[in-house]
């Protein structure tokens, strides 16, 4: 044996001889056990620690051989490291333990065994080697379904899996674990660990965009139960009604949202006096319902408070924290109609981000070679900025205020190009494409209202390539999402997670039925689609020299409208769409020249089109739908004997080839 301090060698000592006397094996494991703790503890490095372990595996090889007893030794060990803040060692030793050690305790499921199983499964996942946290939380699954054993420690860690997969985006395996783990929870159900699990159900159909009713059921009996639970934290009551306030609010229940609002900002005065953020997200909130119901007096007096809450901060306010307040600001301005007010903020919350004084409220910051706090905040307030220049422009009838908001959304993309490229997270990206629409097409809208003002078709190709822009992070990026998943999770831990979940029944509820069935169709069919057209987009680049021009520039950069003239012959047309609130604009570029007509198109005559597509109706009128689409033909009936066509959003189920 390596020397060892006087205290530890009486120690050892004591129990060796302990380990003699006439006890039990399980009397005799708890002694050891209590022993090796305490030795651990008086150690004061981690080369003493691996002496203690070390002599502790040689004096009791005889008990550390048996199961469950040497996984419960080594446990002890990882616990210890876990407690010192040694996450890899933690990692390290249950591992090992599992894999090396303990194959004989594998075959007898003992729930600790399992236990260890699924925390090596969190410590991958908290790694983010998210292959790697599968196997083992598979194997938690598989080992639960062969025991015939029903463990305490068996839903929490349901739970757990469900989080797992909400972490990588896929809600309709979440939704089962979910399930899974609630339907075999045992105990009592007054517990923290059951409003956990309620959470986690209700953010699933949160996220998922599921029936919001059904999500604020979940989460008032999660809230409920709290309630009993005498050692539930405030922290935990206040986030519960904070949950509440956003559901009720999309719901457009605005008096509950108050209600459950006003109630966490209680708890938070009452118990949690110091957490003065929380009192400043909560009043803003609150100050959001209040608008909604058009009581802006209320609004502007707690606007008021909070303003002088934010200056008592001190160095707890964040450049962020007074960026969004001023958002917020405009937010309410722009609610009633006070535009130049509203732009005011904006700005004022744009100046906090990029630190530079701009003369004038038209104009916008530059972006290139900037040093901006957080890109997120400035591109939301740009795009804000925006709107309400446009709002200005419109009444106003004012060339200056469209031009600043068509320039504003130039700079909206140029900070969304940068986000792609420099901070993209697959399980957010598509949200983020989605939640941009909407500046998108504000800045098509600008662009041709610019051109109706002043017949300048520079605005068309600003409104086109506005368009195309949009587009282009979805080709970009969005069509490797699939592939990324390939590359998360292999070939054979889908298909060992498919047997196991086939095993694992699938819940009445009428939103995860849509979710795992008729979403999931409809997701596919429109992906296959997308992923058709992006083919067929790259084999006409490649066909026509495009490919070298794009792969000269970033992944999301846009062919301006020379390039793509400079690729057209005099016969060949390209249209591009643009779809957006029941509008269709389709812009004509030809060799020469760039126009655009405007339809309206309902988007039920899409539905009919698809139902006659996928041959669920037996006829449909094609016609209306076609002079619709290929109206900018309008005046060159036989000009072109070749027509290349960009697609956009549900445009894109058509098969134009056809």
């Amino acid at each position: 044996l390596q020397p060892l301090s006087p205290p530890h060698i009486v120690i050892i000592t004591f129990f060796v001889l302990l380990g003699s006397t006439a006890l039990n094996s399980q009397e005799r494991l708890d002694a050891v056990l209590r022993s090796f703790k305490q030795e651990l503890s008086q150690a004061k490095s981690p080369e003493v620690w691996t002496q203690v372990l070390r002599t502790y595996e040689k004096n009791y090889v005889d008990l550390l051989s048996s199961c469950p007893a040497n996984y419960k030794f080594y446990k002890e060990y990882s616990n210890f490291h876990y407690n010192n803040y040694r996450d890899e060692e933690v990692l390290t030793i249950q591992r090992d333990s599992i894999l090396i050690r303990q194959k004989a305790c594998l075959a007898n499921l003992d729930p600790a065994i399992i236990t260890t199983t699924h925390n090596i499964g969190r410590s991958f996942d908290y790694l983010r080697l998210k292959d790697s946290s599968l196997i083992y939380f598979l194997k938690v699954v598989d080992m639960q379904e062969k025991s015939n054993i029903i463990h305490e420690h068996y839903a929490q860690q349901y739970k757990d899996i469900g989080d797992f997969y909400i972490s990588i985006n896929d809600l309709q395996k979440a939704v089962l674990y979910y399930n899974r783990a609630e339907i075999s929870f045992i105990g009592d159900k007054e517990s923290l660990p059951y409003v956990e699990i309620l959470e986690g159900k209700a953010k699933v159909i949160f996220l998922g965009d599921g029936d919001l009713n059904e999500a604020a059921s979940v989460l008032e009996l999660a809230k409920k139960t709290a309630t009993k639970i005498s050692e539930i934290s405030p922290d935990k009551l206040q986030a519960l009604d904070s949950w509440l306030t956003d559901i009720y609010y999309q719901l457009g229940n605005y008096t509950e949202a108050e209600n459950c609002i006003r109630n966490a900002l209680y708890i938070v005065e009452k118990e949690m006096p110091d957490r003065l953020d929380h009192k400043r997200i909560l009043s803003q909130q609150l100050c959001r319902i209040l608008r909604e119901q058009n009581r802006f007096k209320e609004a502007s007096e707690i606007y008021a408070e909070t303003e002088k809450l934010v200056s008592s901060m001190g160095d707890k306010v964040t450049i962020q924290m007074m960026s969004s307040f001023q958002e917020e600001l405009g937010d309410f301005h722009f609610d009633q109609g006070q535009l130049d007010r509203a732009i005011e903020h904006y700005q004022n919350g744009i100046t906090q981000l990029t630190g530079i004084q701009l003369s004038k409220n038209l104009d916008n910051p530059d972006i290139k070679g900037t040093q901006i706090v957080d890109e997120d905040y400035l591109q939301r307030q740009l795009g804000l900025k925006a709107m309400v220049l446009y709002e200005k422009g419109l009444m106003t009838n004012s060339l200056d205020y469209l031009n600043s908001s068509l320039e504003a959304i130039f700079k909206y993309d140029t900070l969304g190009r940068f986000i792609l490229n420099e901070n993209w997270e697959e399980k957010t990206h598509l949200n983020r494409v989605k939640a941009a629409s909407k500046f998108y097409d504000l800045g098509v809208r600008t662009g041709l209202r610019l051109y109706t003002m002043t017949g300048d078709t520079k605005y068309i190709e600003a409104a086109r390539d506005i368009s195309s822009r949009y587009k282009m992070q979805l080709v970009s990026r969005g069509i490797s999402i699939k592939e990324k998943m390939k590359e998360i999770l292999s070939d054979t831990l889908i298909a060992q997670e498919q047997v196991i979940l086939d095993s694992i029944s699938t819940s009445e509820s009428k939103y995860i039925q849509s979710l795992i069935n008729e979403n999931k169709s409809m997701n596919d069919f429109y992906f296959n689609q997308f992923a058709k057209n992006k083919v067929k987009l790259d084999i006409f680049y490649q066909k026509n020299g495009l490919s070298d021009a794009i792969e000269e520039t970033s992944i999301t950069s846009n062919l301006s409208l020379s390039e793509i003239q400079n690729f057209l012959t005099k016969n060949t047309a390209l249209i591009e769409y643009h779809y957006a609130q029941d509008t269709l604009i389709s812009f004509l570029i030809t060799d020469k020249d760039i126009s655009y007509v405007k339809d309206y198109l309902n988007p039920k005559e899409l539905e009919k089109l698809n139902s006659w597509l996928t041959q669920e109706t037996v006829s449909y009128e094609t016609e209306p739908i076609s002079n619709i689409l290929l109206s900018s033909l309008r005046k060159h009936p036989s000009d072109f004997s070749k027509l290349i066509v960009i697609p956009d959003g549900k445009i894109s189920m058509i098969p134009f080839e056809a």
